[in-house]
């Protein structure tokens, strides 16, 4: 049976309320945003990860995002910034709040932007089954390939935009 708010001991509940109340300060809010621009970049080439700033319409987000090339599937995940124990506790919570339409259009344009990946399972070109336990030179494409990408999002003026307007 589900605890109702009566269970919950007094201390526990005015706990969260401060930390309802925190979060309600401190997330960003973004809505109806026409235009994202994603910048300042910083990658790992060698785990093929990394983060960016992004601007939304004429504001500045000051938190990163963080991305991962080197899933399973191999297309790029964005991960939302987050807030870990806000006031002490034992749970993370988005820093921002914004549309998952947004963050799908940043993983799908990042996954153009970076070398491609190949995916866990069957390598059609080779025969040979990928996994995690593989070393990762094994699923990443020519070292021309990452050189071409990293010479253009190393530049420091490289910034992608989106419009969703």
């Amino acid at each position: 049976m589900g605890e109702t708010e009566n269970d919950i001991p007094e201390n526990i509940r005015k706990h969260l309320k401060q930390i309802e109340a925190w979060l309600d300060e401190n997330v960003t809010v973004y809505e109806n945003v026409t235009l994202v621009t994603m910048h300042t970049f910083e990658i790992d080439w060698d785990k093929m990860n990394g983060s960016f700033f992004i601007m939304v319409d004429d504001q500045a987000c000051d938190i990163r995002f963080h991305f991962y090339s080197l899933t399973a599937t191999g297309k790029t995940e964005v991960n939302m910034p987050m807030f870990h124990s806000p006031l002490g506790a034992p749970a993370s919570y988005a820093a921002i709040e914004i549309s998952e339409k947004i963050m799908d259009r940043m993983a799908s344009t990042l996954t153009k932007a970076m070398p491609s990946i190949k995916p866990l399972g069957l390598d059609k070109a080779t025969g040979k089954t990928l996994t995690f336990y593989n070393p990762t030179s094994e699923r990443l494409p020519p070292a021309h390939e990452i050189k071409a990408a990293r010479d253009i999002m190393s530049q420091p003026n490289f910034l992608i935009t989106l419009d969703f307007s």
